[in-house]
């Protein structure tokens, strides 16, 4: 046996370990979505989380929209997203409504944008979760809107 030259498995577990070393100082980027705890009523939301480019946006509030109740109930309308330093971003929704879950699921892009590194054309999937969000007051209803930005 020649103890110079190092073994298969010696070589395979030194590559192992390296590897495991580099890729925990490696941090993950963070997703760029935010989240928004979407009253029903003529006012402003919430955004609750907020990371990567949307980190420092705050606010959401309702442009207009419509119900089209054609064999699903879609919900289409205009949202404008409130950041940090008066960015903004404009965007359509297009959403379909699930009766059995309360959920929505669609998707959304932006129409305008003063955010950086967001730009008219970006979007993505759009989530409604009814059971995540807290009713305002003043509202007739909420649902928590998760909008991640596809990559």
């Amino acid at each position: 046996m020649d103890l110079t030259r190092p073994t298969t498995a010696t070589v395979v577990l030194a590559l192992a370990v390296g590897s495991l070393a580099l890729t925990s100082r490696v941090a993950a980027a963070p997703q760029d979505l935010f989240v928004v705890d979407t009253q029903f009523y003529a006012g402003q939301s919430t955004v609750v989380e907020a990371t990567g480019r949307f980190a420092g946006c705050v606010r959401v509030r309702d442009l207009g929209g419509t119900v089209t109740e054609a064999g699903a109930t879609r919900f289409t309308g205009e949202k404008r997203l409130a950041c940090a330093a008066g960015a903004k971003v404009f965007l359509e929704y297009d959403v379909v409504f699930d009766p059995g879950s309360g959920a929505t699921t669609g998707s959304w892009h932006v129409t305008a944008s003063t955010l950086d590194g967001v730009e008219p054309g970006d979007g993505g999937a759009l989530l409604g979760d009814p059971g995540g969000c807290s009713t305002a007051r003043r509202a007739c209803g909420c649902i928590l809107d998760t909008f991640t930005l596809a990559t």
